[in-house]
């Protein structure tokens, strides 16, 4: 005698189909409108998902933060996209605001690469020029004071640039030189014109200070 087994009913076979794949961790795709669920993958295809929030304090509006225990990171964001134009994460501040904030005592980020923050590398920064100016003054003779200034000697500086060194000389071997005052932008050099009208001559050395960068 020959028994027949009953085949399970249509309803029965999507049910259990549905428990497997709800318990072995498969990820289902989603769609618009299904709620969020906790503890399992959630994909959904060719649609954003928003979160907005008004007057949010502190905390802000999204926080994420993970109980001790474990290894890895509390959030982790990957672009698996190829191609052009696939940032890991985007930030957009109102003008003035900081991008993102740290605590003081945070350790470094590995892996961080600081040259590509601005899109510039280290190539693309010179080291500040260091340049030379300076001319000549003629004297009035009879032991008067000279003074090599930026004015009649050209000994200034470019705008904001940092005036290193400066020094002088005197054609006439019976001048004397009486000080070197520097300033910031600038160097005065004080002679004194003995005997006939003479010629004296300044140079100053400028550090390049106010624009050390490639244009």
């Amino acid at each position: 005698m020959h028994m027949f087994r009953r085949r399970p009913r249509p309803s029965t076979i999507i049910a259990t189909a549905a428990l497997v794949l709800a318990t072995s961790g498969t990820a289902i795709a989603a769609a618009p409108g299904d709620p969020f669920k906790l503890g399992q993958d959630n994909r959904i295809n060719t649609a954003p998902t928003s979160l907005a929030g008004t007057d949010q304090v502190g905390r802000g509006v999204l926080n994420v933060t993970k109980e001790s225990g474990g290894v890895g990171p509390a959030m982790r964001i990957e672009n698996a996209g190829a191609g052009v134009a696939q940032p890991g994460l985007l930030i957009r501040t109102q003008p003035g605001q900081a991008p993102i904030q740290v605590n003081s005592d945070a350790g470094k980020a590995s892996g961080f690469n600081a040259d590509k923050l601005d899109g510039l590398s280290s190539t693309d920064f010179l080291q500040p020029r260091i340049y030379g100016d300076g001319g000549e003054v003629l004297g009035k003779g009879g032991g008067k004071t000279v003074l090599l200034s930026a004015p009649n000697a050209n000994l200034g500086c470019d705008t904001g640039d940092i005036a290193l060194s400066a020094g002088g000389n005197a054609l006439d071997d019976d001048d004397d030189l009486n000080g070197i005052t520097p300033f910031k932008s600038s160097y005065q050099i004080e002679f004194q014109d003995n005997g006939a009208p003479s010629k004296f001559r300044a140079n100053i050395i400028c550090l390049d200070a106010a624009q050390p960068f490639r244009g």
